[in-house]
């Protein structure tokens, strides 16, 4: 996700439970996928160039990387066994979703449902077999 933004989503007080959660979540993503989806875009334009030029991927490994500090530090507070493998479960699902909607989208977007059914499995240690 773009770094500013998720560092101004995740520097607010900790979500109080997985749904606060997954409201903080899906408003970063319509967010995302809405007023900012040009630059959501241009980032997937990067990760997809950085195959063929190398030097682009420490950058964007660094913002991916402060993500997932941030990220792993409110799951951690809401019971998460694992933040750091979570968050990148999630963020990784939160890409998904966002080059979903960019490509093809949807009128009735609603990612909500899934980001709060993944955050339940993920704390509740449902899909803890998920290969790393």
């Amino acid at each position: 996700m773009e770094r500013r933004d998720w560092e101004r989503v995740s520097a607010e007080a900790a979500p109080a439970g997985v749904g606060e959660l997954a409201d903080e979540v899906t408003r970063f993503l319509r967010y995302a996928t809405g007023p900012a989806r040009a630059r959501t875009a241009a980032r997937f334009a990067l990760s997809l160039e950085s195959t063929a030029r190398p030097e682009l991927r420490a950058a964007l490994a660094r913002g991916r990387e402060a993500a997932v500090d941030r990220g792993a530090e409110w799951l951690r507070r809401l019971g998460s066994r694992t933040p750091r493998r979570h968050c990148e479960i999630l963020l990784d699902h939160l890409d998904g979703v966002a080059f979903r909607q960019l490509t093809f989208p949807a009128a009735d977007f609603d990612p909500r449902p899934g980001i709060h059914g993944l955050l339940n499995g993920l704390l509740n240690g449902l899909l803890d077999e998920l290969p790393g």
